[in-house]
Parts: C-alpha cells; sequence; structure tokens
C-alpha cells in the first residue's frame, strides 16, 4: 500500500515538473512575441516620425499669423456669440463665447459647463444628479473638440509662441507651441498656408500621438452667416472624422 502511494506522488511530482516546464516554455515565447511586437512598434513610430522644429519665436512669424487671421475673417470670431456643432461621437456642443460657457450634451447626459473654473452642473435622464465623470469627460471632450473646431482662431491664445518654418514651395509654414492651456499644454502645430494665407493642414508634436509629425488636412472651407470660418473636415492617415450640424444661435 505504502509503494502504491509513493509510487502515485512520484507520478504527480513528474507531471507536475513536465507541465511547470511546458508552462515556462509557454511564457518564454510569449514574453518573446511580446517583445517583438514592442520592438516592431518603436521601429514603426521612429521611421514614421519628424523631428520637431528647433526655431524659434520672431516679430516675422507674428506678421503672418495675423495675415493668417484676416484672411480667416477673424473679426467674426471676436464678435462671435453662440455656436453649436456636433462631433463624430455623437456628441453636442452649445458653446456661448461671451460668457466662456458651454451645454455639453451626449446619450442621457447634459453637462452644463463652466469653461473658465472647469465646473458645472449635470443631469442625467433628467434629473440632476452629482457626476464628476461626467464633467471630466465634457471638459476633455471640449478640450479636443473645440480645437479642431476652432485652432485657427486661437494662434494668439495665452501661452503660445509663433515661429517659421521652411517648408515646400507654394506654402508658409507657421509653427504655433502652446506652452499653456488645455489637457495636454506642450503640444506644438505646424501649419501649412496656401498663398493667401488659409490653412490647408497643419503636422502635430502631441502627446497623445506617439508619431511626430502626424499629418492633418483642415477642408472644406465654410463661411458662417456672420463670416466665421470654420473646416469641418479633417484626414489624418489612418482616419478620417468631420463635425457636422454647425449653426449660429445668435
Amino acid at each position: 500500500m505504502l509503494y502504491l502511494l509513493l509510487k502515485q506522488y512520484l507520478n504527480i511530482v513528474v507531471l507536475t515538473n513536465q507541465h511547470l516546464h511546458k508552462l515556462k516554455k509557454l511564457l518564454k515565447r510569449s514574453l518573446a512575441a511580446i517583445g517583438l511586437f514592442i520592438l516592431a512598434g518603436l521601429v514603426f513610430i521612429a521611421i514614421n516620425s519628424d523631428a520637431s522644429p528647433n526655431v524659434i519665436p520672431t516679430q516675422s512669424a507674428d506678421e503672418i499669423a495675423i495675415k493668417m487671421q484676416e484672411a480667416l475673417n477673424v473679426k467674426a470670431w471676436d464678435t462671435l456669440k453662440t455656436i453649436t456643432w456636433k462631433s463624430r461621437q455623437g456628441i453636442t456642443y452649445v458653446w456661448n463665447k461671451p460668457s466662456n460657457t458651454a451645454k455639453i450634451s451626449w446619450d442621457d447626459t447634459v453637462v452644463d459647463l463652466m469653461l473658465d473654473k472647469v465646473d458645472g452642473t449635470v443631469i442625467k435622464n433628467g434629473k440632476p444628479v452629482v457626476d464628476k465623470s461626467a464633467i471630466d469627460h465634457a471638459w476633455k471632450s471640449w478640450c479636443n473638440d473645440s480645437f479642431w473646431m476652432f485652432a485657427h482662431y486661437k494662434i494668439f491664445d495665452k501661452g503660445t509662441t509663433r515661429s517659421l518654418v521652411p517648408v515646400e514651395p507654394g506654402k508658409i509654414g507657421l509653427l504655433i507651441s502652446y506652452e499653456s492651456g488645455g489637457v495636454t499644454p506642450g503640444d506644438k502645430y505646424l501649419w501649412l498656408l496656401d498663398k493667401n494665407y488659409v490653412p490647408i493642414g497643419f503636422k502635430m508634436w502631441v502627446k497623445i500621438i506617439p508619431i511626430g509629425g502626424t499629418y492633418a488636412t483642415w477642408e472644406n472651407w465654410t463661411k458662417l452667416s456672420n463670416g466665421l470660418m470654420v473646416a469641418p473636415k479633417h484626414k489624418l492617415k489612418i482616419f478620417e472624422f468631420e463635425f457636422t450640424d454647425i449653426a449660429l444661435l445668435d
């Protein structure tokens, strides 16, 4: 009896060791695959990334930026009151520029956001609730979507600098660096302007995109009834998006 028990125990030990050996081999292969995947990703990023332009702010860059804003009728931006639009994620914005407040809604949620304070009230299913996560989501969505709507009017915002960058013939390169503001301060955008100082796109060096110099178009320039210029369509390498339902509510 003792012999049988000992034999059974030894068989279990042998099987356990075999399983451990197989598990170690599987773990090594998995770690190797993960390592190769990470390495391939780093190589891809290195190949496709452009270095951030090493330039300094100049008065000449400011003069080009002024011409860009004049081409886009900055006076209409200065007198803007209320505008609404919808993002590709189905988020609807109603922004009152003089008070800098926004009603941001999606699904069953409506957030009345005081943008200067990053605070506000939340209504879900028609009832007031306390929901900090909804306010955070509204703020981050606002920072992203409002920038893609109005970045061309924000090149003189507090904390920005402007520099000229040599680019291909027939285009003007205007680099805007954001030292503060929004969710990711430190981002840089190299606007490519046509001969009339109207943007056709920009290259980005931003924290949320690992590939430096990613290019996005600014298309379908449209003049609203007050003269405000917006470009609702943007194309990047792997996807595109467009804002809809754009209207003035003045």
